[in-house]
């Protein structure tokens, strides 16, 4: 007699899709501009991110990788938003400057 194929396994679920890896390794930066500031941000691999001047009344969102070092000039005048969530940065203000890295 022909030989018995064995039972397929039942089928098991999928694992949950796990968010992507720029997710683990960026936050997602909203920059909100009552005034003009000048920005730099500075990756952990020393590359610039960003490096200008924004304009007033303009918003912009960028990836910026974990432990990047920011600098924002007239401070005072930008919102920051961080993975959507707002991120003080007056605590980091000294002479109108903001320094700090975002982990």
């Amino acid at each position: 007699p022909a030989a018995e194929k064995p039972a397929a396994a039942p089928a098991q679920p999928a694992p949950a899709a796990r968010p992507a890896a720029a997710s683990a390794t960026n936050h997602r930066v909203e920059f909100r501009l009552a005034g003009a500031c000048w920005v730099q941000v500075i990756a952990p691999s020393g590359r610039n991110v960003i490096a200008r001047e924004m304009q007033a009344g303009s918003n912009e969102v960028l990836e910026i990788p974990r432990g990047s070092r920011f600098t924002i000039g007239n401070a005072d005048a930008m919102q920051l938003m961080v993975d959507g969530r707002a991120y003080a940065i007056t605590e980091t203000v000294r002479n109108g400057v903001a320094r700090f890295t975002l982990q």
